[in-house]
Order: C-alpha cells, then structure tokens, then sequence
C-alpha cells in the first residue's frame, strides 16, 4: 500500500517523539511504501541516516515555516502554537501528494496527544490516528506547594486548555470521527473516549526497542569508578519530572546509607532549583549534576554504571529511558501512574504511590534503601526487566501490528 505520514517530530537515534515517529515510519516501511511529511530541520539527519542504511521504502516531505515565523516557539506555550501552524502547512503538503500518489492510507504519528487535533485527517483516505494519549495525565491539587505559584499556574492552564480541546475544539471531533482506526499508549489512555468511539480504539504503546538494541544494551558493562552506591536519573529538569521528590529521598536514605552518590543529568528551569535544594541539605559532596549529556552514549555509559535508576514522573507517558535502563538489567523506581507501570511491571522495579509529596518521598527513601541493601533482588529485577522489554516493547512485533491493521482497513473489516 502506499501510506501517507505526519511527523511533526521524526529522527533516527533520538528518543522520545522524534523517535517515536522515525521507528513508526520504519516499521510501516518494512511492507508498504511510505510518505513522512516532517518538520525541515529534521531532513539533514534523516538524509544522513539513509545515506548509510538505505530504506528504498521510506520518502521524505519537509514542511516548516519561514524563520521570521519562527520567533514565538520557546516553551511548551510557544511550541504548540507553532506545531498548530505547522499542521496546516503539512495538510497542505499531504494534500498536494495525494493528488498525485493516491494513497491508501493515511497515518497521524507525532504529536502523540489525543487532546489535540491531527490536521492530516482531512486528506480524503482512510485514517489512522496514533498511538496517542495523555489527556488523563494532570497532577493532583497537593502537590503544586511543592512547585510553586508559576508551575502550578501552569498546571492549571494547561488543564483548562485540554478540557476546552476534548469538550469543544470541532478540529478534535473531527479527527476522531474521521480516524477508522485510533490507536492509544495505555488502556487507562482508552478511558478518555467517550463510548462511541471504544469500538475503533486498539491498545499498543507507542515506544520500543529492537531485540538487537536490548543485546547490545545487555553487553555494555561499564566499570563502576568508585565503590558507592550510585544512584542515576537523566531528563528535562521540569517540575512534573519529580527531581525534588528524588532529592528528598535520597537526603533520608544516605543517612542510613551513607556510602552513595547521586548523578543527576539533564538541564532545564528547575536547575537552579534543585541545586538550591542541595545546597540547603549540605548534599553537594554526595550530589553531582552532570548538566546536559551530549551523547546518547554518555547517558548509557551512566545508567550502565549504576545501581538504581530513579524518576518518578508524574504526568508522562511511557519512555524510551525507561526500556534502555531495563535493557542494561537496572532496576527502576517510578511513580505508579499510568505509561510507568505500563513498562515497569511487577518484579521490574518498584513503584511509589503518586499520593502526596511527603508520602512520595517517604517511599522512595525506602525503595532505595532496599534495593541498596539487597542486590539479589537488584540482579533479579535487572533479569526480568530485559525478558519483559523484549517481549512486549520489540518494535517489529509493532510493525506487524501495524501491518495487520492496514490490512484490516483495506479488506472492509473495518468501517
């Protein structure tokens, strides 16, 4: 078949959307022929990538906006009007192709949101909308005291503007009314469609990995420097990340385990905040902030060299740090949301009940105290996190998915 994608993010060896969109694309180009409109500032890296590993399959359309448009895309405000924008121009651009290919399909990838509207819809083919999700991703009232008066103003504002999307932006209806198929991360993601739509949802998670990369992962055994427990997070440094619930914790665990040591890396605006917080909790010898790591190697080599990996997250979806720390055998403490315990199931890791701040920091502190204190059940952790990555997550058991529902749409099965 000859498939139509929108990518707004798609690039080969990055995590999160734009590694979410390039795996998707991929998989779809292993049986069919393929059409990826994305952004413009992702085709050098795309075009390298296919000079070394050609994927006769794969087609690419780069759409963006003049730089003078350019000027409001800062922060996650900024971003979404400027996405917005960006879907009109890539409609545009998909429409045009299809006067000219015919496709038989048409495939919404990036963003992977269900709150907001997927513009490629309205190209006239049958439509495939996701995986998407996280509209039922919101913090609970308790916790904004701990982050303060400009977060939590945020947190309010962005929830009232997914209401007003789910409950009255006609774009959305239509998307979802045009979409023979909609795709979410989680089955707690199926929950926020309203019953009409419930016979069209499938249930698959929109990251993975390769069985070749969990090998590979499986193989790199990094020599620890220093004879501490260490303890690794990596990410955006944002308020809904839950580095200042880690920190608390890791004040009330080296107390009882005093040989240990804390990497931090990652920047972003809570940075100064949470080097305040360890100053204040005279933690700076036993806290190190490595700043942002340049390579998808460095952050490996550090999750390699660790004992426990920790970030409860309160609002993401399932991620791909998740599945590389799994696949090196390390052991995960997260927040139990949904997305985190979609991926750390039982015996994987351990996951703290996202109920109050202090309650967080409470368990975490104890998490860490007993997997620090018992590495039988550390090796035992790592051993079932790597069987169940490859299990579940692998992403060619996503691309005969995929396949299966194509098939599906073109055979009439699905109206």
């Amino acid at each position: 078949m000859k498939v139509l994608v929108s990518a707004y993010g798609c690039e080969p060896g990055k995590g999160s959307d734009p590694g979410v969109g390039w795996n998707w694309a991929k998989q779809i180009g292993r049986f069919h022929e393929v059409w990826v409109i994305t952004r413009a500032n992702n085709k050098d890296v795309i075009e390298a990538e296919l000079a070394k590993k050609p994927q006769p399959n794969l087609h690419f359309a780069y759409v963006d906006l003049p730089k003078w448009m350019r000027f409001w895309k800062r922060g996650e405000i900024g971003i979404r009007i400027y996405y917005f924008i960006w879907q009109i121009l890539a409609y545009f651009k998909g429409k045009k192709l299809h006067k000219r290919i015919h496709f038989d399909i048409v495939h919404h990838l990036t963003f992977p949101v269900d709150w907001l509207p997927a513009f490629i819809s309205f190209v006239p083919a049958p439509f495939v909308w996701g995986p998407v999700g996280g509209s039922l991703k919101t913090l609970p009232i308790k916790f904004f005291r701990e982050f303060g008066l400009k977060n939590s103003l945020f947190e309010i504002l962005r929830f009232l503007f997914m209401q007003f999307s789910l409950k009255v932006d006609p774009l959305l209806k239509i998307t979802r009314k045009k979409a023979k198929i909609i795709l979410v991360s989680t089955v707690w993601d199926k929950k926020n469609f309203p019953q009409k739509y419930q016979g069209k949802i499938r249930v698959i998670s929109r990251i993975g990995i390769t069985k070749g990369e969990v090998e590979n992962l499986s193989s790199l055994n990094f020599k620890k420097k220093e004879d501490k427990f260490i303890i690794f997070t990596t990410g955006r440094l944002v308020h809904w990340k839950g580095h200042t619930f880690s920190l608390k914790a890791f004040y009330e665990f080296q107390k009882k385990y005093p040989n240990t040591v804390f990497y931090i890396g990652g920047k972003g605006p809570e940075l100064k905040k949470l080097k305040k917080l360890t100053k204040n909790m005279e933690l700076k010898d036993k806290v190190k902030f490595l700043g942002h790591l340049p390579t998808r190697g460095d952050v490996l080599k550090k999750m390699a060299e660790c004992d426990v990996f920790i970030l409860p997250t309160l609002r993401d979806g399932p991620l791909v740090t998740f599945l590389e720390v799994m696949s090196l055998g390390k052991p995960i403490i997260c927040a139990n949301i949904p997305g985190q315990r979609d991926i750390v199931i039982e015996g994987c890791g351990m996951k703290v009940e996202a109920g109050s701040p202090e309650q967080m920091v409470k368990d975490i502190a104890h998490a860490l105290l007993k997997l620090a204190q018992n590495e039988n059940l550390r090796i035992e952790m790592g051993k079932l996190a790597k069987e169940h990555v490859k299990k579940i997550f692998d992403w060619n058991l996503k691309g005969e998915f995929i396949k299966k529902i194509y098939e599906e749409i073109k055979e009439g099965k699905i109206d």
